[in-house]
């Protein structure tokens, strides 16, 4: 990542003067923490969670013109697509992640600041840090570290199985035995992106949507989740922007990923 920065701070067309995150989830929201004492760190980014599409980036979204991405393969050297069609940095940014082996550092720029007012979302950092503190601070108990954190609790119990979906081996299908008798079932890639609580759709991206040991509260990815493991399954609000605009809100439904049946009717 740090060459391809350096880079573009050099070119004396593209100043760089602040930076700002491309995704608060996950550690990409780590990533740009290291340049913050060299300049100010904007409190916003461009997905208010983890997604896993390049073309989900808020500001391609909203397709804003004079954008410069760059990626760095390490030693294998970088790629730069200026003014690029959101299709297109998905696929041929894909495909060069994937000849670097599924990791490489990204850079934006030819926005402004003011460019993430309508087009990002703002305040993210501090509310992950907000929800980071209630949580680690809250009591063990599952149930009363949920309502820490505001989120609403959508199922806890155990898993009763882990199946793969027969016309997407990427999906995985984890259905859990709610304590109180209900039957949660949880949709996934490589994020949660809809559960379903005896049948109907209870949340749906891009709600979060967090699978998590009740026992500890540590978060778990889709492949830690084995049949009879215990679970407890939490939904987070959004930030409304994806929501405040029909074609927004189409990139990141269910069916933006070729799941049928799961876009409900939850913000």
């Amino acid at each position: 990542m740090l060459s391809v920065f350096d880079g573009l701070m050099a070119a004396e067309h593209c100043p760089i003067t602040k930076i700002c995150l491309t995704e608060i989830g996950g550690m990409n929201a780590l990533a740009p923490l290291p340049l913050a004492g060299a300049m100010p760190l904007v409190d916003a980014d461009l997905m208010g969670r983890a997604l896993p599409d390049l073309d989900q980036f808020s500001l391609l979204v909203d397709d804003l013109p004079g954008l410069a991405i760059a990626i760095s393969a390490w030693t294998h050297g970088s790629l730069l697509l200026a003014d690029a069609r959101p299709a297109d940095v998905e696929h041929v940014l894909r495909a060069a992640f994937q000849s670097a082996g599924g990791w490489a550092g990204i850079v934006i720029g030819g926005f402004t600041v003011g460019d993430l007012v309508d087009h990002a979302m703002p305040g993210t950092l501090a509310r992950a840090l907000e929800l980071g503190v209630a949580w680690g601070e809250g009591p063990s108990p599952i149930e009363p570290r949920i309502r820490a954190i505001g989120a609403r609790r959508l199922g806890v119990g155990r898993v009763t199985a882990v199946s793969h979906d027969p016309a997407d081996v990427r999906v995985r299908v984890i259905d859990l035995a709610d304590d109180g008798g209900a039957l949660v079932r949880v949709i996934a890639r490589s994020e949660a992106l809809a559960c379903m609580v005896d049948g109907a759709v209870v949340a749906r991206a891009p709600q979060i949507i967090d699978v998590v040991d009740p026992q500890s509260g540590a978060i778990l990815q889709a492949d830690e989740i084995t049949s009879g493991r215990s679970i407890a399954v939490l939904s987070i609000d959004a930030p409304g922007w994806w929501s405040a605009r029909a074609e927004r809100l189409a990139k990141v439904l269910p069916s933006h990923y070729g799941l049928a049946g799961l876009d409900g009717t939850h913000p």
